[in-house]
């Protein structure tokens, strides 16, 4: 029986993860699903780790918020060796039944959470800090790792560099070609696509996009370019969907979904 580990902390951080299932023996069987997108949740420093000197990641309510986390498909026997990692049941609570986005699927996971939490937030060390960081700054879209975890480390008294975020060298107030006129929700998708890769091969090597992304977006091209991308269209409408959800689901941005009907 295989399951799917939704990680927003350490284990975003693929080596990481990989030496907890070897103590499983079964580093080499599993595959990375996605990048998922629990809404309603942030994350938040609430327990302190002696073997981390400072405090490390939890997931807490927040009705305007949302995390982002990989989704390992895992083997049934690694999650004793995760549940090992996280210190469950006494520090870490594993929880199943929480519903995420995965490009515009609802699926189910296990994540952990903090069973006791502490009121007040205290800032990571950095040796946490930068094991994170590494996991998220090549998978994670740039503004999400400034607010979420460079900004929020700030805030409790960290002194980390932002990310540069990503500027389209044409975004100069123009008001755009007949393309990008006559076809905005396509146009938009690309400048999403555009702003999320940038410059940054690592960040291509580390999502992967898939060659079934890469077909429909070329198939999207060539009929925006004849003007024939008619969203009034079932087919036209369906490579549209197909395409958005495929690039939500290895980076983690929210993208819009046409109506299917």
């Amino acid at each position: 029986m295989r399951k799917k580990y939704f990680a927003y902390g350490s284990c975003v951080n693929v080596e990481s993860f990989k030496g907890t299932l070897k103590n499983a023996e079964c580093e080499a069987d599993f595959h990375i699903c996605g990048v998922g997108r629990l809404n309603g949740y942030r994350l938040a420093f609430t327990r302190r780790s002696t073997n981390w000197d400072g405090c490390v990641l939890d997931v807490i309510d927040s009705a305007d918020d949302y995390v982002l986390g990989v989704v390992y498909d895992i083997p049934e026997e690694a999650v004793s060796a995760l549940d090992r990692r996280e210190g469950a049941p006494h520090c870490y609570r594993r929880e199943d039944g929480f519903k995420i986005e995965l490009g515009f699927e609802q699926v189910d996971v296990f994540t952990y959470t903090v069973v006791d939490k502490a009121l007040k937030e205290f800032k990571p060390s950095a040796d946490y800090f930068n094991l994170v960081y590494r996991g998220m700054v090549h998978r994670f879209p740039a503004e999400y790792v400034n607010k979420y975890l460079i900004d929020h480390c700030n805030d409790l008294g960290m002194r980390n560099k932002r990310i540069p975020e990503t500027n389209l060298y044409h975004d100069n107030g123009s008001t755009g070609s007949h393309f990008i006129k006559d076809n905005p929700e396509f146009y938009y998708l690309i400048k999403q696509m555009a702003l999320f890769f940038g410059d940054d091969n690592n960040r291509v090597e580390t999502v992967q996009p898939t060659s079934e992304m890469f077909r429909l977006l070329v198939k999207c091209t060539e009929i925006a370019a004849r003007c024939e991308l008619d969203f009034g269209h079932r087919i036209p409408r369906g490579l549209y969907n197909c395409l958005a959800s495929e690039f939500q689901r290895i980076s983690g941005v929210k993208t819009a979904r046409l109506p299917v009907a």
